[in-house]
């Protein structure tokens, strides 16, 4: 059925500068209002993108329509234009799309709790923009610089008291990590 609100359509993205996702969508109401609504949905697929800093909304194109059907049809058309969205949900989905998805979604169902949180710190570092991974490298480097330097110092019963506390505190953290992702899961 015909609705005349559909005539006011338009496809817009929400983008990031420190992240390289997208989300796709739709919408009849004004770019404001519907970027208000992502700002404030804390469960919308967005939320990776907003939480990344000076998020912003853009209009792609206007796309008069007359149901939302039209409307979800070609949201999903240009959803697929871009391999680095977020978006959960693909309307009008093919069989073969729906079959990829049910797969993934198997793969991590069946997976172990290590494998899950080592799939999510990947996950973490491939959603840094290429600037944070650059500053990220620095900081790691002169650490190590700093860390060769007073290891030069050090006697070494020293540095097998430090390497021992570096044991434990990996240890720590591995079990802190298992932990995590236990109570996520659950």
């Amino acid at each position: 059925m015909e609705d005349p609100k559909y005539l006011d359509s338009k496809i817009y993205i929400v983008f990031s500068p420190f992240t390289d996702k997208v989300y796709i969508g739709s919408t009849y109401t004004t770019l404001v209002e519907r970027f208000y609504g992502h700002k404030h949905n804390k469960d919308c697929s967005s939320k990776i993108i907003i939480e990344a800093g000076d998020a912003d909304i853009k209009l792609l194109h206007n796309y008069p329509c007359k149901t939302e059907k039209e409307l979800k049809t070609e949201e999903g058309r240009v959803m697929r234009l871009y391999d680095n969205r977020v978006n959960v949900y693909l309307p009008e989905r093919t069989d073969e799309e729906k079959r990829i998805t049910n797969n993934r979604r198997r793969l991590v169902e069946n997976m172990t709790e290590e494998q899950k949180y080592k799939n999510k710190q990947r996950q973490l570092v491939k959603n840094m923009s290429q600037e944070q991974q650059d500053k990220k490298k620095e900081r790691t480097i002169k650490s190590n610089e700093k860390a060769k330097e007073k290891a030069k110092n050090m006697t070494q019963e020293e540095r097998d008291k430090l390497n021992k506390k570096n044991r434990e505190r990996a240890a720590k953290k591995r079990e802190a990590a298992k932990t995590n992702s236990l109570d996520v899961s659950n």
